[in-house]
Order: C-alpha cells, then structure tokens, then sequence
C-alpha cells in the first residue's frame, strides 16, 4: 500500500463531467465553504481512526486473529493503512 489510503484520489467516471460530481455550488466562496466542512469531517475521521487504532493496540485486540504482536498484526496488512501510517496513528490515539 502506498501513500495515504485514507484520503483516496478520485477522479470523474468514464462517461461523466466533473460538473456531474454531486457538487451544486457554482461560487467559489460556496465551494470554499464546502471544502471547510469536508476538511474537517476528515479530521474528525482520522481522529476516530487514531482511537481505533491504538485501542486494539492497548487492548491487544490482534490477538483475536491470531497474531503475537501489533506489529505483526499490521504488516498482515488487514486493514486499509500501511504499516508506518497505523503506527503513527495508533501513537497518536494513545494521548
């Protein structure tokens, strides 16, 4: 897994404009705002992601599926966050 997999690249469908993206703005100042709000659900979901993270590290909830240790457990690469990104994440839901 490279990059970040939680703020995934998406580009138009074969067939569609970008116009048909689900965005009604047509003022840059509405499309700013949106953007805002966007943001900061993302925060919010890599926060929640953090928690989750360092709860099954704390809690030694890996072991449930058979691995020793969390390190082995996210180099299995069973969930959607590469190895270094889990780490740091987990790291930060610790505090």
């Amino acid at each position: 897994m490279h990059g970040d997999p939680l703020v995934p690249i998406q580009t138009a469908p074969a067939g569609r404009s970008p116009s048909d993206d689900g965005v009604d703005s047509t003022s840059l100042e509405a499309i700013e705002r949106q953007i805002t709000e966007e943001t900061g659900r993302i925060v919010a979901s890599k926060f929640r992601i953090c928690l989750l993270l360092s709860r099954i590290m704390l809690h030694r909830y890996y072991r449930e599926a058979g691995y020793t240790d969390f390190k082995g457990y996210l180099k299995a690469e069973r969930l959607p966050v590469n190895y270094k990104t889990a780490c740091a994440y987990a790291r930060i839901g610790e505090l």
